[in-house]
């Protein structure tokens, strides 16, 4: 019975992990929409939840344009500088995950991240890694 559990469990995280995508920005349908599928250097979708990671690999300034709370595990600035703004309803949001311990921004030493949009955090925190910049202007 216990082996039973285990497998069962382990099928349900494998699951869980299956659906986690990394998104890395490439700007290339050129309007700036986080919701613009050809925004990211995935084959469809955007950013959108708690298991998603994001990348920003160079300058470049961005739109959350969901309407809505979009919620993810990381994301990383690894180079330039990088702007997100938001539409009105847009929210971003942080979270741990089954398959991550923590969860937050991470700005590479030399990059900046301007974030201009509304945060919410269930644990009313915000975890910030790396030696690069961020500045927070969103409410």
């Amino acid at each position: 019975m216990k082996n039973r559990f285990v497998i069962v469990a382990l099928g349900v995280i494998a699951c869980m992990t299956a659906f986690a995508v990394d998104y890395t920005w490439t700007g290339g349908a050129g309007d700036g929409k986080w919701t613009t599928p050809g925004n990211w250097g995935v084959a469809s979708g955007y950013p959108s939840t708690d298991a998603d990671y994001v990348m920003f690999n160079g300058d470049a300034e961005v739109t959350l344009d969901t309407g809505t709370i979009t919620e993810l595990s990381h994301m990383k600035i690894s180079a330039g500088e990088v702007t997100l703004n938001a539409t009105d309803g847009s929210v971003l949001s942080f979270r741990k995950n089954a398959t991550t311990d923590a969860s937050g921004i991470i700005v590479a030493d030399g990059a900046k991240f301007n974030l201009n949009a509304p945060v919410k955090q269930e644990k009313k925190r915000l975890d910030k890694w790396g030696q690069g910049t961020l500045e927070i202007s969103g409410s």
